[in-house]
Order: structure tokens, then sequence, then C-alpha cells
């Protein structure tokens, strides 16, 4: 075996063990910080109720809801199917 190559083996593989432990160790001191600089944040950016593009939910009781459900339900798939034709290979079957 070569000499020099087995010689720079083991500060290369300490290097990239270092290197590997560090990301790691600033990944997870992220993940750690993340809520507290989320709520610090908050202050300065408070969330709004609604915005501009963004649609409000009201819940509806009784008996129109059922259709209104149905008819959001119908209106998805139609969407969906329209953006996905099924292909002619696929029967739907498993």
């Amino acid at each position: 075996m070569n000499l020099v190559a087995m010689a720079s083996g083991l500060p290369l593989a300490l290097t990239g063990i270092t290197v590997v432990f560090l990301a790691l160790g600033l990944v997870s001191l992220f993940i750690a910080l993340l809520p507290r600089v989320l709520r610090t944040l908050e202050r300065f950016f408070p969330e709004s109720m609604t915005s501009a593009g963004e649609a409000t939910v009201s819940l509806a009781t009784g008996p129109q809801s059922a259709a209104q459900t149905a008819a959001v339900a119908a209106a998805i798939a139609a969407i969906v199917h329209q953006a996905h034709p099924p292909t002619p290979t696929s029967t739907g079957r498993p």
C-alpha cells in the first residue's frame, strides 16, 4: 500500500466527520431556535385575519350546507378531471 495515501486518509476522514457534525449541529440549532424567532417576528409582522386573495370560510349549518358541500366536491372533481384526464391504460382499478 502507498504510505502517502494511508497517511492522508485519517485527517481527511476527521475533516469530513467534523464538517458533517457541524452542519447537523447548525440544522439542529436552527430547528430549536425557530419557534423563538417566529414569536419575535410575530410582534413586527402580525398574522392578519384575512388578506388579499384569501377566502373567508363561513360555517353553514343545516340541510343547505350538505348541498353546498356536495356542489363544492363536484366542482373540485370536475376541475381535477379536466387538469388530469385519465390515460387510456388507467382503468381506475388496482
